[in-house]
């Protein structure tokens, strides 16, 4: 599929902004409140991820194998390019192999270790391996929203007798709170939501422009809401983005998008891998400023910083790669055809 959807990247655009908000907060008296809401940024990405596997799934219909074929030419070639990049002397080899292998987020002294924010790629490589499975058997609506509501529960069992299972498996294990929130049982309904996503945007089809506009605006200001009064209410946010993605994949909120945003959509993957860094290097520049011109600078350097570096990646890195795995699947094809007429 090589459709382009303006409203995808300005939304991954927004999300990895968001995730660059919260991250440069934290290096400054910012760390609360409006910087810490672009967390849900990884949320955002969640449910875009979701709803824009369903659309390709649907729309070339070549199976798991191409499937897997093109995510690990999406996701490894930048993720390993981080691994040697965020490796100090003082980290454990191991731990670097099993970055590699995206099991980062297999243990409690792992999840926040080596390649920052790898906790997220790792819960959404555990997501592809369930997708084609998920694909197949949720074709409609109504089993999408079953598949959310079967998600909640799993949800809510792991944080639960989940967390108690994890206490014994490693006791004393360091940040066991935040690695029950951030594994792929916890984000699972974020997911979930992303995929009725694809199937409510067929309902909103009909609905009128202002209609849409304003189940928008009220999925944006609950979005806004449960920021700042349950940011940990997951579900919570994939609902409301995922009705808000449907409303934009109907033509609903044009003035979100514009070149820009788009852009560093397009780069948001190398951004996300590449911005801890752009920030540790900014802030050490910064840090004889008042705090609110340190956090301003800091945000808006890394933002630029980070997206001119991310958009070489792209283009020398992510996009060969992609092609290049395309090129693979066509070559297959055309090799599997050639056998199929030989043999007639």
């Amino acid at each position: 599929m090589n459709k382009r959807f303006s409203y995808i990247d300005a939304l991954r655009g927004y999300a990895v902004l968001g995730v660059v908000l919260v991250h440069t907060g934290q290096y400054t008296e910012f760390g609360t409140g409006v910087s810490a809401a672009g967390a849900r940024g990884v949320q955002l990405f969640f449910v875009v991820s979701a709803i824009t596997l369903f659309m390709s799934w649907r729309d070339r219909r070549d199976g798991a194998a191409a499937f897997f074929t093109r995510r690990a030419f999406r996701i490894v070639p930048m993720f390993w390019l981080a691994i040697p990049l965020y490796f100090s002397t003082g980290d454990n080899i191991s731990q670097a192999i099993g970055a590699a292998f995206f099991l980062q987020a297999t243990r409690p002294d792992w999840i926040f270790g080596l390649v920052p924010g790898g906790w997220s790629v790792c819960a959404e490589v555990g997501f592809y391996c369930l997708f084609p499975l998920l694909a197949t058997r949720i074709t409609s609506l109504p089993r999408a929203l079953y598949f959310v509501a079967i998600s909640v529960i799993v949800s809510k069992l792991w944080r639960s007798a989940g967390l108690e299972a994890m206490a014994w498996i490693f006791p004393n294990a360091p940040n066991l709170g935040s690695f029950m929130a951030f594994t792929l049982p916890t984000q699972l309904p974020i997911f979930a939501a992303g995929i009725a996503s694809y199937f409510v945007a067929s309902r909103f089809a009909n609905l009128r422009s202002l209609v849409l506009e304003g189940i928008l605006l009220a999925a944006i200001a609950g979005v806004g809401w449960y920021a700042f009064h349950r940011s940990e209410d997951y579900a919570a946010f994939g609902g409301l983005f995922a009705v808000g993605v449907a409303c934009m994949a109907n033509g609903a909120g044009r003035y979100l998008l514009n070149p820009i945003i788009e852009h560093i959509g397009r780069c948001s993957f190398s951004i996300y891998l590449l911005h801890f860094k752009c920030a540790a290097w900014i802030g050490a520049l910064v840090k004889e400023m008042t705090p609110t011109a340190e956090f301003a600078t800091l945000f808006f350097g890394t933002a630029v910083a980070t997206t001119a570096i991310a958009t070489l990646t792209y283009y020398v890195i992510e996009r060969p790669m992609i092609k290049f795995g395309n090129h693979l699947l066509r070559s297959d094809a055309e090799a599997r055809a050639a056998q199929i007429i030989r043999t007639r």
